[in-house]
């Protein structure tokens, strides 16, 4: 059974997983829209786009991450799909020890218009 914070993390990967399919179709069917627009028009190249899914998967154990991990494997499974072309890639990553750098100072040069 999953704790409850990681049924609240499922059902966010869910709806993420969800938003992303919707934004691919509508993407896919402005392409469609834009290529039959433009059918008169000899040599065009084909729209491309890329959507990107980005999920920060918190674990407590090994075996946490394992399901938290398959969770998301079946719903990409769904995406899939749809979109045979879709992989999915699951990386470590370290936690951080330190805190952040700051964000770079905005540097506006003055403009002389003489």
């Amino acid at each position: 059974m999953i704790d409850p914070v990681g049924m609240e993390l499922l059902n966010g990967i869910q709806a993420s997983v969800g938003w992303a399919l919707l934004a691919a179709r509508a993407a896919r069917s402005e392409a469609l829209d834009a290529a039959v627009a433009n059918a008169s028009e000899a040599a065009t190249a084909p729209l491309r786009f890329r959507a990107t899914i980005t999920i920060d998967i918190d674990a407590r154990d090994l075996e946490d991450a394992e399901r938290q991990s398959d969770a998301v494997r079946g719903q990409f499974e769904m995406m899939k799909r749809d979109h045979p072309s879709a992989a999915l890639l699951f990386q470590r990553r370290k936690p951080r020890t330190g805190r952040r750098a700051p964000a770079p100072a905005v540097v506006v040069a003055p403009y002389v218009d003489d």
